[in-house]
């Protein structure tokens, strides 16, 4: 396991462990099933990776004094909170990030997407509420979603798969790392899962120069 330097390297580590768990070490590839002893570290990366983007997203909000009502009072805008995307926007940071979206049609692949404006706003309101549900019960299932950005559907998804974790995990720390000031930008380590066939990233999404530091 890698050194976990913070959230973002434990998601990193939680599932590059199930991924060695899978992997036969005679063919390199990586098997269908999923033994239940390590069924855990696929949600508990989604959780943790959540968990240390919203954390830097809340202290971000403090910092440039982004606030939105909250019964009776006013609090900073977290990763997920519904209008996030459009007070960062207003602010001067025109927020995107990479993630694995939820295959649609004939296909079964979880593509690599950049969402911006409302389209990010539903990505990460939705992860937020699927966050809450595993946190309280261990499952996504129950947590009505509004996009299709995880399941092929609106409704619930049935289970986060390991697409999911690595995609919302990206999410989040391109989040993160867009409000992050000048200075954490230039010192910023994006933490990436490996990455191959279908899950290899388009080279101009690896490339994108809105995820690379300001100068």
């Amino acid at each position: 396991m890698g050194l976990m330097d913070n959230g973002f390297d434990l998601a990193y580590d939680l599932i590059q462990l199930h991924r060695d768990a899978r992997t036969d070490p005679q063919t390199g590839k990586i098997s269908k099933g999923v033994p239940s002893k390590i069924r855990c570290l696929v949600p508990a990366a989604f959780l943790t990776a959540f968990a240390h983007g919203e954390v830097l997203v809340t202290a971000a909000s403090k910092r440039r004094q982004l606030m939105r009502a909250d019964k009776t009072r006013s609090v900073p805008y977290h990763l997920g909170s519904a209008g996030m995307v459009k007070a960062y926007n207003g602010d001067g940071t025109n927020i995107a990030a990479r993630c694995r979206v939820a295959p649609s049609g004939s296909t079964r692949i979880w593509r690599w997407a950049v969402l911006t404006g409302p389209d990010l706003d539903d990505y990460l309101s939705d992860a937020y509420t699927i966050r809450n549900r595993i946190a309280h019960t261990g499952s996504p299932n129950g947590a009505r979603v509004t996009s299709t950005w995880f399941c092929s559907a609106k409704g619930t998804p049935a289970s986060i798969t390991l697409m999911a974790a690595e995609g919302l995990l990206q999410a989040a720390q391109d989040v993160s790392f867009m409000v992050a000031t000048t200075a954490e930008q230039r010192n910023w380590r994006f933490r990436l899962p490996p990455r191959t066939d279908t899950g290899l990233m388009p080279s101009d999404l690896e490339s994108d120069p809105r995820f690379q530091a300001r100068r």
